[in-house]
C-alpha cells in the first residue's frame, strides 16, 4: 500500500510540471507573437516611410524636368486644372502640329485670359505669327499675341480678329523682329461659342517656319504685367507703349463717319446689340407706378449697342429727374437696323437711304421723338411747342454730356448731306461730344480736323467741363500690311477707335 501510495504521489508531481511547463512555454509563445507583430508593425512603416520619400523624390525631379523645359508652377496647376475640366484641350498640340485640317477645340466659351502658350525652346528671332481659326461658328473672336522671355514679363506685338471660315492665315506682326522664347495667344473677347484654333505658325526673319517645342493652354488666373521693351522698334520714346492693330479695326469704333461716301462696313454677325425694352432703368412715379424714362416701340426691333444704350439711359434718366417727365421716345428701327432691314427701308420709302449709308446701321444712333397721350410726335411738331422747346433746349445743353450729339443740325445740311433725318442723335463718346458741341462741329467736320492731328506732329488737347484734360491724335492705318503699329501711353487710360476713313484715333484722358 505504501508503495502505491508513492507511485499516485510521483505521478501527480511530474503532472504537475507537466502543466506548469505548458503555461511556461504558452507565455513564451505569447511573448514571442507580441514580438512578430510589434515587429512587423515597424517593417510595415518603414517601407511606407520608403514609399513616401520616393514619391517626394519622383514629383520632385519631374517638377525640375519641367521647370528646365520652360514650364513654372503656375503653368502647370493652370494646365491641370484645365485639362480636368476640358478634356479637348489635350489636344493643344493639334495647333503646332503644321497640319491645317486638324484643330484643337476648347471644352467650354470664349472668354478673355484663356490663352494657349507657345514654347519655343529657346530665345530666337522672330518676325511674324501665323493663325488660322477657321469654323463657321467657333473661330476665336479676337484675340492678342504676345511674346516673352520669361513668362512673367509680356508684349503685345499684334492682334488677331477672327472671321468664320476663314482658311487663309493671318500674319500678326509681319516686319517686325523681335526676340521671343515663348508666345501666348491670348483671347481678349467673349463669346458663348467655343474656340478652335487649326494651326499657330512662327516664322523667323528669314522666312523660315520656327519648329516649337510645346503648346500648353491655360487660364489667367491673376493680373500680369504686359511691358513693351523699347526695342520693338525705333524711336520709342519711354511711357509709351506700341500696340498691332488689325487695319479691318478702322471700320469700328464711336468715332466711325458714316455717309453718302463713307460706307458702313457690316460685321460678318449681327452687330452687338441690346434691346431698350429690357434694359431701361425703373422708376416709381408719384402714385407709386413703375414708370421708364423714355418709351420705346416695337420690343425686339428697338437696340442700340451696349455702350452707348448705357449712355442713352443715364441721359434720359437725367432728363425724367430733373423734368419729371417721361416723354422722350425711340420709336421702332429708330435704334439700330439690320443690313436687312435697312435694305427692306430703302426699297419701300424713296426717302430711306440704302444699306451701309445709315448711322443706324452701327447701333450708336437713335432719332428722338415725343410720346404724349398714347400718341407719338415729332419734335418739331408746332401743336406741342413747349414741350418740344423744352425737350430741345435739354439736349442742346445736355446731350454731350453723355457723349451724344446732334448728327445732323439744318445748318450743316450742305456738309452731311442728310436733311430728312432730325433729332438724330450720335454716341461719340464724351470728350468728342463735349469739343463737338463747344465748337459747333458736325461729324464731318470734326473727322476731317482730327486728321490734322498726327502722333508724330501735333496733338489736339483740351480741357472737359468734367475736369478732365484730353489728348487726342490720329496714326494712318499702314495699307501695306494687315496691321498697324499704334502708339498709346503705357500708364495712362485710351480708347482707340476707327473712323472708318482710313485711321485710328487714339483719345487720352488726363
Amino acid at each position: 500500500m505504501g508503495n502505491n501510495s508513492e507511485t499516485r504521489n510521483l505521478a501527480s508531481a511530474r503532472s504537475s510540471n507537466y502543466s506548469s511547463a505548458r503555461i511556461q512555454n504558452n507565455r513564451r509563445n505569447k511573448r514571442r507573437s507580441r514580438h512578430n507583430v510589434i515587429l512587423g508593425l515597424i517593417i510595415v512603416s518603414l517601407i511606407v516611410i520608403v514609399l513616401i520619400a520616393l514619391v517626394f523624390i519622383i514629383c520632385d525631379f519631374v517638377k525640375n524636368k519641367r521647370a528646365q523645359a520652360g514650364v513654372d508652377s503656375s503653368a502647370i496647376t493652370t494646365e491641370i486644372v484645365t485639362t480636368a475640366v476640358n478634356q479637348d484641350f489635350r489636344a493643344a498640340s493639334r495647333a503646332i502640329d503644321g497640319d491645317d485640317s486638324t484643330y484643337m477645340l476648347s471644352g467650354e466659351s470664349q472668354r478673355t485670359g484663356s490663352y494657349i502658350l507657345l514654347d519655343l525652346g529657346t530665345e530666337t528671332d522672330v518676325m511674324s505669327v501665323e493663325v488660322i481659326s477657321n469654323d463657321v461658328t467657333r473661330y476665336v473672336r479676337r484675340a492678342d499675341i504676345q511674346i516673352s522671355s520669361d513668362k512673367s514679363t509680356w508684349k503685345t506685338i499684334g492682334e488677331f480678329v477672327g472671321e468664320p471660315s476663314k482658311a487663309t492665315p493671318q500674319f500678326i506682326s509681319k516686319g517686325i523682329s523681335v526676340k521671343a522664347a515663348y508666345i501666348r495667344f491670348i483671347l481678349t473677347e467673349k463669346c458663348d461659342e467655343l474656340w478652335l484654333v487649326n494651326t499657330i505658325r512662327v516664322f523667323n526673319p528669314d522666312g523660315n517656319e520656327i519648329t516649337v517645342r510645346a503648346a500648353m493652354p491655360g487660364i489667367l488666373t491673376s493680373d500680369v504685367t504686359v511691358t513693351h521693351a523699347p526695342d520693338l522698334t525705333s524711336g520709342i520714346p519711354s511711357g509709351v507703349t506700341v500696340l498691332y492693330k488689325s487695319n479691318a479695326l478702322i471700320y469700328e469704333g464711336d468715332l466711325i463717319l458714316v455717309n453718302n461716301q463713307h460706307e458702313y462696313i457690316f460685321p460678318q454677325s449681327e452687330a452687338d446689340v441690346l434691346t431698350m425694352y429690357g434694359n431701361r432703368t425703373e422708376f416709381t412715379d408719384a402714385e407709386g407706378k413703375t414708370v421708364y424714362s423714355y418709351k420705346i416701340g416695337d420690343i425686339p426691333l428697338t437696340c442700340l449697342k451696349a455702350s452707348a444704350l448705357k449712355h442713352f439711359n443715364d441721359m434720359a434718366d437725367a432728363f425724367y429727374k430733373e423734368t419729371g417727365k417721361s416723354i422722350l421716345h425711340v420709336g421702332t428701327n429708330a435704334g439700330w437696323r439690320s443690313k436687312a432691314t435697312q435694305a427692306e427701308l430703302a426699297a419701300k420709302y424713296s426717302t430711306a437711304l440704302a444699306a451701309g449709308l445709315s448711322e443706324h446701321n452701327t447701333g450708336l444712333a437713335a432719332n428722338i421723338d415725343l410720346y404724349i397721350d398714347d400718341k407719338v410726335y415729332s419734335l418739331s411738331d408746332s401743336a406741342l411747342l413747349a414741350e418740344c422747346g423744352q425737350v430741345l433746349m435739354w439736349l442742346n445743353q445736355n446731350a454731350y454730356k453723355y457723349g451724344f450729339v446732334d448728327r445732323y443740325p439744318a445748318a450743316k445740311d450742305s456738309i452731311t448731306g442728310l436733311s430728312i433725318d432730325r433729332y438724330h442723335y450720335r454716341y461719340v463718346g464724351f470728350p468728342h461730344a463735349y469739343y463737338m458741341t463747344q465748337h459747333n462741329l458736325c461729324l464731318e467736320e470734326y473727322i476731317d480736323l482730327l486728321g490734322k492731328y498726327s502722333y508724330e506732329g501735333e496733338h489736339l488737347c483740351f480741357t472737359g467741363d468734367d475736369g478732365n484734360s484730353y489728348e487726342i491724335y490720329t496714326i494712318k492705318a499702314d495699307i501695306t500690311s494687315t496691321a498697324t503699329q499704334v502708339y498709346v501711353p503705357t500708364s495712362l487710360p485710351y480708347t482707340i477707335s476707327g473712323d472708318n476713313i482710313g485711321n485710328f484715333i487714339i483719345t487720352i484722358t488726363k
